[in-house]
């Protein structure tokens, strides 16, 4: 299994190949998180189609090596959730557009946003507690010279921007959910003990790495190839950090 994050710099799939040949695997599940040109060349990737591959939670160069979860359908929880409360502009805090999951995400909540008739900002930063803080700065400053009011609910992508933006909004001196509702789209039991609960979505990523080694395995045994999205289970964990839009805030 190869595992790469943002800010490495990733080699293509080629590389990995003499893991193949020297039997050392029988083929390669890879982790990248990236949406990397590298990828797509057809010179690896002529060389990759022998070795059987899966990219897990991520969009491969081609068809049929693709096991994924349903960003978009994580998306639209949040946004169903919040506008049937009567919000009207939220945010999208999330990593790098360069991370596959982000840029789903991004597509997603653009979509969705204007079917539901939704005022939609999207921020990217780091996928760290700094980056979650500069974002929620960012969010809140380009705001007030226009004497307008920020959106009333952000999603963040990653547990520690969520952190970052929580710390952000209290030196603001605003108040989750009174002043902004906050929705994490990365699930942890911690978030059941913050000051504030967080509500997020909760994601199948076991059911996504089951669903990779039965793909890779097919692969292996020259079975049918075919993309795979992961739907189930997937929910709305309820806690304390959503609300109804503040008259004051939502004008």
């Amino acid at each position: 299994m190869i595992m790469e994050e943002p800010g490495d710099d990733p080699p293509p799939p080629a590389s990995y190949r003499y893991l193949v040949e020297e039997s050392r695997a029988d083929g390669l599940l890879l982790a990248t998180s990236l949406r990397i040109p590298a990828h797509a060349d057809g010179g690896p990737l002529g060389r990759l189609t022998a070795v059987p591959h899966v990219y897990v939670n991520r969009r491969g160069p081609a068809h049929g090596n693709d096991v994924v979860m349903d960003e978009p359908g994580a998306v639209r929880l949040f946004v169903d959730h919040v506008a049937a409360l009567g919000h009207r502009s939220v945010a999208l805090i999330d990593g790098p557009s360069a991370v596959d999951t982000v840029h789903r995400r991004e597509l997603a909540a653009r979509r969705v946003c204007a079917g539901r008739g939704v005022q939609l900002t999207v921020l990217h930063a780091d996928a760290t507690e700094e980056g979650g803080w500069a974002a929620t700065q960012r969010l809140l400053h380009r705001s007030a010279p226009d004497h307008r009011a920020p959106p009333t609910a952000c999603v963040v992508g990653s547990l520690n921007q969520l952190f970052g933006v929580m710390a952000a909004l209290r030196a603001a001196g605003l108040a989750a959910p009174a002043d902004m509702s906050v929705v994490s789209l990365d699930e942890d039991e911690c978030l059941a003990f913050l000051d504030v609960p967080v509500t997020s979505v909760a994601m199948p990523p076991a059911e996504l790495g089951s669903a990779a080694v039965d793909a890779l395995i097919a692969r292996i045994e020259q079975g049918e190839a075919g993309d795979v999205m992961i739907r189930e289970p997937m929910r709305l964990v309820l806690r304390e950090s959503v609300a109804g839009p503040s008259a004051d805030r939502s004008r």
